[in-house]
């Protein structure tokens, strides 16, 4: 793939993430990661649309690696189990770890790619 369609791809995957943190925020509570999160996903989308190389995606990677790595323990198979029982498990589940892991997955591969070139 081109750097326009990584880039494209990674935008369009953050757009998602933002979005399903208002829902999550809607419709079950808002939590201190769904305020710093979507501030993190901002500013690595300015430096991935101002092209400072690849630190953009290698930015947005780290920072869905770290949203899952905070999350994880409080899923429903982590270790702790899921903390939040009232919690919509069809909300819970793209919101918290399905959009960040398919963030982190393009940005290992955009960043693959466009460091190969």
């Amino acid at each position: 793939m081109s750097r326009d369609a990584w880039k494209l791809l990674l935008l369009a995957l953050v757009a998602a993430n933002i979005a399903g943190g208002l829902v999550f925020v809607f419709v079950e509570m808002l939590v201190p990661s769904f305020i710093v999160y979507p501030l993190f996903l901002i500013a690595g989308s300015i430096r991935l649309h101002r092209g400072q190389g690849t630190t953009g995606v290698v930015f947005l990677t780290v920072t869905a690696l770290v949203f899952l790595a905070v999350h994880y323990p409080y899923g429903p198979y982590g270790p702790e189990g899921s903390q939040c029982e009232d919690c919509s498990s069809a909300v819970t589940w793209p919101t918290v770890f399905v959009l960040p892991l398919a963030l982190f997955a393009a940005g290992v591969a955009a960043w693959s790619s466009l460091r190969s070139r």
